[in-house]
């Protein structure tokens, strides 16, 4: 059968106007199917066993419109995204297109420049949510629920886990706490080579210097103070294997220097010993902390840094994967439920969806937790919601504490907060900026440059 995943499905009755479009598609390396009305598009669509990834449909037709098909295709939930082509004076049929789950839209006379653009970034979303789906399908079993999500920024990180599992290289996993940063460690540690050998966690952030130091590399009888007999460290316990460094951020700046040399050299020396050890470990790193700017204020080494950067996995806050929380939600419900069949009201639902979660997944966690085990009906209510770390907080509450906890100017924290609600808006819509401007009442130019200076941290 035809490879499908290069392909762009157009609907367009004006021959001359389709065959150009065929023409300019095809020199940019795409397949090309093309039909001229609803009634050839329908019978060449139910024949496919899979459906292109992209479609771009005139809205003009002589057998009906292509709001029709649109609406056909979005009913079949159809794999793939759909750029409708509108008439230059119609402002009403792009919105309507927008509001009916088009990727985007183009205008008549084509702009084709526009045109490639769309395209690519709709097979691009294509590409990275079945490359998603196709490693949640090999995650194993056990495994395949431990980090919950659908949203882009997720698929991301799925995506991520899938390249950087099968190598050697060290890892660096970066979020705030409670994001899932040790859940990911496992996730890379179970797909990798390395799976039948040790898994070993150590929270660098409760554990003094040398009590850290004497953990990771080990020390010989005598070596120190209570050093009653010769201790094997994790590094040499974990040879073959995974070791997790939690916190990695949390270490003084005397072991920080003996980490560096192992992660050079691959060998160290257990504390008191002039014997060099030599062992394969391969290391998951994983902070909350921002360690660029630890290294800015000489509080980490920055050769450190460089090290253990090369590659990193961030997780998103929870505030910014609005759209993960029912799954989260669903998933907690059926983890804590047991054999109880329980539903969510509508009213605590929306309540969970506009809370920014400071304490992220594992706050919503023990919030299902609490509510299930307090209540004795079968729906879970608004009224069950604890009041955790305060109660529910608004946006400006949360903006107010950045403000009070933070050395940056007023106008940088807004900045940052706007630069947080157009992510949040992005995400929600794909990364389709033409979308997220109508929703967030802005012009779609001053949206690419507000983007462009909030990202570069140019603020005004």
């Amino acid at each position: 059968m035809k490879d499908l995943k290069s392909t762009v499905f157009v609907l367009e009755d004006d021959f001359d106007s389709a065959q150009v479009l065929r023409g300019h598609l095809e020199i940019e390396g795409y397949s090309v199917i093309l039909a001229t009305c609803i009634k050839d598009f329908r019978s060449v669509l139910l024949e496919m066993d899979e459906v292109p990834p992209v479609f771009i449909l005139d809205v003009m037709l002589p057998d009906g419109n292509g709001f029709e098909m649109l609406e056909f295709i979005q009913k079949e939930a159809y794999d793939c995204s759909v750029i409708m082509m509108t008439a230059a004076s119609s402002l009403g049929d792009a919105t309507k297109a927008m509001k009916l789950g088009a990727f985007d839209y183009v205008s008549k006379p084509l702009d084709f420049d526009r045109l490639n653009l769309i395209v690519s970034h709709a097979l691009e979303k294509w590409q990275l949510k079945n490359e998603t789906k196709e490693l949640k399908s090999r995650l194993e079993p056990s495994f395949s629920n431990l980090y919950i999500g659908e949203s882009e920024a997720i698929q991301k990180v799925y995506y991520l886990i899938d390249r950087f599992a099968p190598s050697n290289s060290n890892i660096l996993v970066t979020g705030e706490s409670g994001t899932g940063k040790e859940l990911i460690a496992k996730l890379i540690h179970r797909k990798s080579d390395r799976k039948q050998k040790p898994y070993i966690v150590v929270d660098c952030g409760s554990l003094t210097e040398n009590f850290l130091e004497s953990e990771l590399f080990g020390h010989v009888k005598g070596a120190f103070t209570g050093a009653i007999q010769n201790k094997i460290g994790l590094l040499k316990e974990a040879d073959g294997g995974t070791l997790f460094l939690d916190e990695i951020g949390e270490i003084p700046m005397g072991l920080q220097t003996k980490l560096l040399r192992f992660l050079q050299e691959k060998e160290f020396r257990p504390i008191g010993s002039n014997q060099l050890l030599r062992v394969d470990v391969r290391i998951v790193f994983a902070t909350n902390r921002d360690l660029l700017k630890e290294v800015e204020k000489s509080e980490f080494r920055e050769d450190l840094y460089y090290r253990i950067h090369t590659c990193n996995i961030h997780l998103p806050p929870l505030r910014e994967r609005e759209r993960d929380i029912p799954l989260l939600v669903a998933h907690f419900m059926k983890k804590f439920a047991g054999d109880r069949a329980l539903e969510m009201e509508p009213r605590a639902m929306q309540t969970l969806m506009e809370y920014d979660w400071p304490g992220n997944v594992r706050e919503l966690q023990h919030v299902i937790e609490h509510m299930i085990l307090l209540t004795s009906h079968n729906c879970l209510t608004h009224e069950e919601i604890p009041r955790l770390k305060g109660g529910l907080r608004s946006k400006l509450d949360y903006l107010f504490d950045e403000f009070l906890s933070s050395d940056q100017s007023l106008k940088e924290i807004i900045s940052n907060f706007e630069m947080s609600l157009i992510e949040r808006v992005m995400d929600r819509n794909n990364n389709n900026i033409t979308k997220a401007a109508e929703i967030l009442k802005v012009n779609r130019t001053t949206l690419s440059k507000k983007l462009s200076r909030l990202q570069s941290g140019k603020f005004e």
